[in-house]
């Protein structure tokens, strides 16, 4: 997926704004159990970067652990989900990424940031590449759209469709 630099995005209220000056890895549908009820839908959907290339521009997201190893991220003001991440201290953050590892080989899943798609400002320009937690999705969702559907909850080169 190619998207034109920077990619840029916020909140629907416009009080925290962010901009990332890299190309993202990854970008997909989510369909556990915490996103469902993140989102207030079927699903999540987001797109991948290190955090190292996203800048906050305007703001600062409010912080929500949600579970022993992830943080979510939404706008204090509006509550538009804007992003999950790793908790810097869990074990898991020292863990590499599957997701990333076929772009940055050794890149620690802490070093990674999912933005949620519909918070970017063109949305349109990053097509989701697969499904993770697939085995969880809901049984009256029909998405036949012919991407890989990972049951790990991994994601990335391992999948299978």
């Amino acid at each position: 997926m190619e998207m034109t630099l920077p990619v840029t995005g916020g909140c629907l209220c416009g009080a925290v704004r962010y901009e990332a000056n890299e190309q993202p890895y990854w970008a997909g549908y989510c369909h556990c159990g915490m996103c469902k009820r993140a989102f207030g839908g079927p699903f999540g959907i987001y797109v991948n970067f290190r955090k190292e290339a996203i800048s906050l521009i305007k703001g600062e997201p409010a912080l929500y652990r949600s579970s022993e190893s992830m943080e979510r991220g939404f706008c204090g003001s509006c509550g538009t989900p804007l992003l999950m991440q790793t908790h810097e201290g869990s074990p898991e953050a020292k863990v590499e990424s599957a997701l990333a590892g076929q772009f940055y080989p050794g890149i620690r899943r802490g070093e990674c940031l999912a933005l949620t798609v519909g918070s970017l400002d063109h949305p349109e320009n990053c097509a989701p590449i697969e499904h993770i937690y697939s085995q969880q999705e809901l049984a009256w969702l029909k998405l036949d759209d012919g991407l890989p559907r990972d049951d790990t909850g991994r994601g990335g080169p391992q999948t299978e469709v």
